[in-house]
C-alpha cells in the first residue's frame, strides 16, 4: 500500500516537472538570454502586439513598375517575391513570430508587425530599402551640377547620370554628380557575405565576398580598368568612387561612405537578405504598446474577482460560519496577486 502511494506521488511530481519546464523553460530563456532546445521553442506561445508591443507599419508594392519592366510575370507572383524578401530581413533583424499579411483593395500592400522591435524609423529603413547595389566604371566627373556632364545638351547613348548620397560629397553635405556606364559589371547578387567592418581610416564600412564568378567578373574588371575610377552605386545613389589601383583578384572587397555604426550594419544586413525584387512605398507606421492586453488580463483578474466573491457570499450564507474560514484564505491569496499585477 506504501509503495503504491509512493509511486503515485513520484509520477505526480514528475508530471508537475516536466509541465513545468514546458510552460516556463522558453520565456525564462528568453529573458535572460540563454539557448533553449528547438522543439521547446517551437511549442512556446506566440506574444503578438497586442501582449508584447512592437512596430507596425505598411507598405505598398509598386507592382506597375515591376510589370513595366519585367515580362510573364504576374501581379501576385511580384507580391510574394516582395513578401518572401522582407521575410528574409525580419529574419536578419532577430525578430520572433513576425506577421507579414497581404491587403489592400489591389492586394498590393504588405502589414507587417514586429513583436518585441521599438524602432519605427529602423524597421522601416532596413524593410522599405530596395538595396540595390551595383558597380559602375566613372565615364566623367565629379561635377557640381549635372548640366555639366552633359554632352551637346544629352547625356551620351550607354552612359547615365547619377548623384552621390546625402554625406559622401566633398565635404559631406555638397552634392556631386558623376557620368557612369550604364553596364552593371558586378552587382549585389554576387555578394556571397557582407558584414560591418571598418576602413584604413577606422571609419563604420561594409565588407563583402562575391560568389566565385561574381569574384572571377570583378577581377577582370579591375584588372582592365587600372587607373580608373569604379563607382559603387547604392539604390540609384554613388557612395563612392575609388580609383582602381591595383586588380583585385581576392573576390573581397570594402564598401567605404560615411556611414554610422548602425548604418553599415544596417546595409550589411539588408545585402545579405538581398535585394527586394521590386521598389515599396511606406504608407506608414506606428509603435504599438501592449495595452489591448494589458487591458484584457486585467479585465480578466476582475471578472475572476467578482466571481471569488459571488462564490464567498454564497458559501457564507449557506454554510454559516463553517464558510467563513476558507473565504478569508482566498480573499488574501487574490488581493496578494491582483497587488503584484496592477
Amino acid at each position: 500500500m506504501v509503495s503504491k502511494l509512493r509511486w503515485k506521488i513520484a509520477l505526480v511530481l514528475a508530471v508537475i516537472v516536466m509541465s513545468s519546464v514546458w510552460a516556463w523553460y522558453p520565456p525564462l530563456a528568453d529573458r535572460v538570454g540563454v539557448s533553449a532546445p528547438r522543439f521547446l521553442m517551437q511549442k512556446r506561445l506566440a506574444l503578438g502586439l497586442d501582449l508584447k508591443g512592437g512596430v507596425q507599419f505598411q507598405l505598398r508594392v509598386n507592382v506597375d513598375e515591376a510589370l513595366r519592366a519585367s515580362a510573364g510575370v504576374t501581379r501576385d507572383e511580384i507580391v510574394e517575391q516582395a513578401k518572401q524578401a522582407v521575410d528574409r530581413r525580419i529574419n536578419e533583424l532577430g525578430v520572433v513570430e513576425p506577421l507579414i499579411v497581404v491587403q489592400g483593395a489591389n492586394r498590393d500592400e504588405l502589414l507587417v508587425q514586429l513583436p518585441g522591435f521599438a524602432d519605427v524609423t529602423r524597421a522601416r529603413n532596413v524593410l522599405g530599402t530596395t538595396a540595390l547595389l551595383e558597380w559602375k566604371l566613372v565615364d566623367a566627373g565629379p561635377a557640381s551640377t549635372r548640366e555639366a556632364l552633359l554632352a551637346n545638351g544629352a547625356v551620351p547613348s550607354g552612359k547615365e547620370i547619377a548623384e552621390t548620397a546625402p554625406g559622401h560629397g566633398a565635404g559631406g553635405e555638397t552634392k556631386l554628380y558623376y557620368r557612369l556606364a550604364s553596364a552593371v559589371e558586378v552587382s549585389g547578387r554576387d555578394i556571397r557575405r557582407a558584414h560591418a567592418t571598418q576602413d584604413a581610416n577606422s571609419m563604420p564600412a561594409v565588407g563583402f565576398s562575391l560568389t566565385p564568378e561574381g569574384g572571377r567578373r570583378f577581377a577582370d574588371l579591375t584588372s582592365k580598368n587600372t587607373g580608373s575610377q569604379l563607382a559603387i552605386v547604392l539604390d540609384g545613389r554613388i557612395q563612392s568612387a575609388p580609383v582602381i589601383e591595383n586588380p583585385i583578384t581576392g573576390g573581397e572587397g570594402v564598401i567605404q561612405g560615411s556611414f554610422t555604426p548602425r548604418e553599415a550594419n544596417d546595409l550589411a544586413l539588408v545585402l545579405r537578405s538581398g535585394a527586394l525584387p521590386v521598389s515599396m512605398t511606406y504608407l506608414g507606421g506606428e509603435y504599438v504598446g501592449p495595452t489591448l492586453g494589458l487591458n484584457a488580463i486585467r479585465g480578466g483578474v476582475a471578472a475572476s474577482l467578482m466571481g471569488l466573491l459571488l462564490v464567498a457570499v454564497f458559501m457564507v450564507v449557506y454554510y454559516r460560519r463553517a464558510g467563513v474560514m476558507p473565504c478569508s484564505r482566498s480573499s488574501r491569496t487574490w488581493r496578494s496577486f491582483s497587488a503584484r499585477l496592477y
